[in-house]
């Protein structure tokens, strides 16, 4: 028999326009659910940040990878 699965916490946050959720390098423990808005995920290279994806209202952004940054697009 499998242990229940632990309650998750609920905590909303809100990003002003071009602030990091997340930055390169932190330790993947969560997940946002994007209420509203959006978010660009981005990686560094040679310099400069390169958009990889974008999260609308509605979609999972999961810190699931170190190498990564994600930054509020709109808010």
């Amino acid at each position: 028999m499998r242990a229940p699965c632990p309650s998750p916490t609920e905590i909303r946050k809100r990003f002003a326009r071009g602030s990091e959720v997340f930055r390169q390098g932190d330790q993947g423990d969560c997940a946002y659910l994007v209420e509203c808005g959006a978010v660009e995920i981005s990686v560094e290279r040679g310099g400069e940040q390169v958009v990889l994806a974008t999260r609308n209202a509605g979609e999972i952004l999961a810190r699931w990878r170190s190498s990564m940054t994600s930054r509020a697009r709109q808010p």
